[in-house]
């Protein structure tokens, strides 16, 4: 394989941008060699002879000046003007994602920390500060006391984490696989980029004979991204997952850690009984079909009532088979489907299980019409149970803990419990995307309805044998049920304008409100008709038949409009191809296919018009077509969608999830943000990383620490010691803080009044209170029975450690506490962190 396949097939998809552009370079290459070609004698080594050195051949003297000409030409030193800037490109992508990393590892490491100051608690609180943009938000939040602290009471016995710790630190886990992720794709990005530069490098010396690569080379292995410390990072994050999350056991964490090949399979079990299921399925379905027609269905009440039991159980199964048809399509196109839908690259179900199920479920839904096809030859009578026992059997399929696809039908539920309470909770591209799936399969939903309508009719009641009043115009449920997925989408679109206030979902909430539209108007037509009043003949049947139509209209020319420009991000202007996107995975001829195909279907329901409103065809049997040239529309839809929204993921690099952390906090570069050096610039101060087995994280980057509230209540005596790297100050002439250094290892900090020399103070008529970084540290101090915040007293009772001529209370609140026990103190030992409930920079009056 050669290597430019080699490089689009492992790049990472969303960075695909910020690789090597090899095929660039290789073009830049064929112009030097076509402006330079080599004969066929330059092109086979030179033989050795008895003759002088001094003498030259006259194909030695063409060779040096060919040399000559092609170091000095334009196109050489276009050649090496690309490889500098595909040099620099590679340098500049590597060290954004690096830093990055390394704030997220930061991150990770405080909610590391705040989990174990949760498990020491007891799992009562864990308090985490409050993170503001700038000094005067901070001094707001202060000063009316906004505290983040997570509510939950947490109880622990015979030392079992509590439900909420265990959900916690499943999340932790959560973020800590996808940074280790992250570095990993880091770490191959580096690598194919080091490969395709000495590949190509290795090609300019062979096309053109000079010898640049050992310079070229050198240059990349000197580039940033070649002398980052990134597989020690690696090691360090495989060590600390270990130890802290996983106790030890090195296998399990990797296990954990460690995204496994994503390669095709020749051949296994799943994809042998894939290939039975379907064919005993098409086998079966082609019988069904030749014994449906020759009983002539539309005859027989008993039958019709069957075919839409039946109907609404295999619907479902085929969008199963389609959406695992889309996701080999879209691995297939390198579109990241997991990433978009927030799956687990780990553990998520692949396209042949899904393919596999949905046949298997097909053959058990043949099974089951046989059973009601040739009741009359076994002698028994299964309508319409018969129905009802498979779709018992599917639903048991799908809630059962256990076996097969398990994930996948948990995050189904998840996803599905989502979509209905849409308004409640953030919207995600899982949950919009399976309402839009629910918005094509309406029919499933209207013939659950009449399943189970039917059954507790015929077993409880009297009703008519066809089940006319199950699915009567008149039912208002059915109306209901015909206009819930929209509604649902309807509701998904207000609440991401509520959460990002942008119009654009204004915008597509009226193409949903539009198909709520057309149920509404759709029943009031079908009531007029069913009462008698027929078109043409009726002033109100042929009103409502109208506003049907011209509701239809607005809401077909709306949603098209929408699939084309905003859901398939097409009509761009600046596509090189007309009507199209710059950024596309398929096919060019593709993408006008399917912009046929989209409108064309989306315009089906006039076969309702035209064919099933004057009663000229099987009315059950025109719905089932028109229910499946929509599920067919949908699933071209999904190739086109996830595409785009894969392609925007590109256009931000975004390649891995986002996990939401369990805890609120202060990230370490915020609590230098107001640091001012001598040219008013910020920075940050340097600490020492010395190791030591108290720390949690090998001598990696320390947390924040945030202390303090009011110094002016500060009176008693506080002592943290252990490894606690803490600033030291120098002031301005306006008593700002300038500089902070960080100070050796294993002290005694002390927080006395704010105008004390020498202690931790505040400037003038500026917030108070300390920043500390803190690392693995055993202290010993009194706190309150709800963890408000980190407090200490006199650590010994009497005691005047102010000057002020009085004995300091050992119980007195340090640093603005509220209350206090005064009776109980606590001691934690280990490596431990933990944060102060508000934010206390060491300067307000930067601005």
């Amino acid at each position: 394989m050669k290597f430019g396949l080699t490089l689009f097939n492992n790049a990472v998809p969303e960075w695909r941008p910020a690789y090597v552009d090899y095929e660039r370079l290789k073009k830049k290459l064929q112009e030097i060699s076509n402006a330079f070609p080599r004969t066929v004698r330059n092109l086979h080594p030179r033989v050795t002879t008895d003759v002088s050195p001094d003498f030259k051949t006259e194909e030695e003297v063409e060779e040096e000046e060919r040399l000559e000409a092609i170091s000095n030409s334009n196109e050489e030193k276009a050649f090496m003007l690309a490889v500098d800037a595909e040099l620099d490109k590679v340098n500049k992508f590597f060290l954004e994602q690096d830093d990055k990393a390394r704030k997220t590892c930061d991150d990770l490491e405080a909610q590391l920390a705040a989990l174990y100051v949760a498990h020491q608690t007891g799992g009562e609180h864990a308090v985490a500060a409050v993170r503001s943009k700038n000094a005067r938000r901070r001094a707001r939040a202060v000063l009316r006391e906004r505290r983040a602290r997570l509510s939950a009471k947490l109880t622990w016995w015979c030392h079992k984490p509590s439900r909420i710790l265990n959900s916690q630190t499943k999340q932790l886990e959560k973020a800590f696989q996808e940074y280790y992720r992250n570095l990993d794709m880091l770490r191959a990005y580096r690598n194919l980029n080091n490969t395709a530069f000495y590949k190509i490098m290795k090609k300019h010396d062979k096309v053109t004979g000079l010898t640049m690569s050992p310079t070229v080379l050198a240059k990349v292995s000197a580039a940033p991204f070649m002398t980052s410390d990134l597989e020690k990072e690696i090691r360090r994050i495989e060590q600390v997952f270990t130890e802290r999350l996983e106790h030890g056991d090195r296998r399990r964490a990797m296990q954990k850690l460690r995204v496994p090949v994503d390669a095709f399979q020749p051949f296994d079990w799943t994809t042998f009984g894939l290939g039975l299921w379907a064919m005993f399925f098409f086998f079966c379905m082609g019988i069904i079909l030749v014994v449906a027609l020759r009983s002539r269905v539309a005859d027989y009440p008993d039958h019709r009532v069957m075919f839409a039991m039946y109907r609404g159980l295999l619907y479902p199964l085929i969008m199963l088979a389609f959406v695992a048809i889309n996701m080999y399509t879209w691995r297939k196109f390198h579109v990241n489907y997991v990433l978009i839908f927030g799956l687990d690259h780990r553990r998520h179900t692949n396209y042949i299980k899904m393919l596999g199920t949905a046949g298997l479920l097909m053959a058990v839904w043949s099974v089951s019409v046989f059973a009601y096809l040739f009741q009359d030859e076994l002698g028994t009578t299964v309508r319409p149970w018969s129905a009802v026992a498979l779709l018992c059997v599917l639903v048991a399929y799908w809630a059962k803990p256990w076996g097969s696809m398990r994930r996948a039908r948990y995050w189904l539920a998840r996803v599905v419990g989502r979509m209905v309470a849409a308004p409640f909770f953030d919207v995600r591209f899982e949950d919009f995307w399976l309402a839009d799936q629910f918005n094509s399969l309406v029919v499933i939903l209207l013939d659950l309805q009449f399943t189970i309508c039917y059954v507790s009719k015929s077993r409880f009641g009297p009703m008519a044998h066809d089940g006319h009043h199950c699915r009567s115009s008149e039912n208002v449920l059915r109306a209901v049920i015909a206009a819930l997925p929209a509604w649902w989408r309807l509701m998904q679109c207000l609440r991401r304008f509520r959460d990002t206030r942008k119009y654009h979902h204004i915008h597509n909430a009226l193409k949903y409100s539009s198909s709520v539209v057309v149920v509404i108007f759709s029943t009031l037509a079908g009531v007029a008709k069913d009462n008698g009043q027929l078109v043409g003949e009726s002033p109100t049947g042929t009103a409502l038949f109208v506003m049907w139509i011209l509701a239809c209209l607005v809401n077909t020319s709306y949603s098209a409009f929408w699939d084309l420009k905003h859901d398939w991000g097409l009509f761009a202007k600046n596509a090189k191809h007309m009507w199209l996107r710059r950024d596309m995975l398929y096919p060019v001829p593709i993408y006008y296919l399917a912009m046929v195909n989209d409108v064309v279907f989306r315009l089906s329901w006039t076969l309702s018009i035209s064919v099933g409103y004057f009663d000229l065809f099987f009315s059950d049997g025109l719905v089932a077509l028109l229910s499946f040239f929509e599920m067919w529309r949908r699933f071209v839809w999904n190739f086109f969608r996830v595409e785009n929204e894969h392609v925007n993921n590109c256009g931000e690099f975004r390649a891995v999830r986002h996990i939401p952390l369990p805890f609120e906090y202060v990230p370490a570069e915020t609590e230098w943000e107001l640091l001012r050096g001598h040219d008013g610039s910020q920075r940050r101060p340097p600490f020492a990383h010395d190791s030591s087995v108290n720390d949690a994280f090998g001598g990696g980057r320390p947390m924040s620490l945030s202390v303090g509230s009011a110094a002016q209540h500060a009176r008693s005596h506080a002592s943290l010691s252990g490894y606690l790297a803490s600033p030291q100050h120098t002031r301005d002439d306006d008593g700002d803080v300038m500089r902070a250094y960080d100070t050796t290892a294993r002290q005694d900090v002390t927080v006395y009044r704010s105008d004390t020399p020498g202690s931790l103070y505040a400037p003038p008529g500026g917030l108070d209170g300390a920043a500390f970084r803190l690392r693995s540290m055993t202290f010993s101090h009194p706190l309150d029975s709800t963890l408000d915040g980190l407090y200490a007293a006199n650590d010994a009772a009497g005691g005047d450690v102010d000057d002020d001529d009085d004995d300091d209370d050992p119980s007195r609140p340090l640093l603005g506490a509220s209350s206090i026990n005064r009776n109980e103190s606590s001691t934690v030992h280990g490596d431990y962190r933990s944060f102060s409930p508000t934010y206390s920079p060491l300067s307000s009056s930067d601005d």
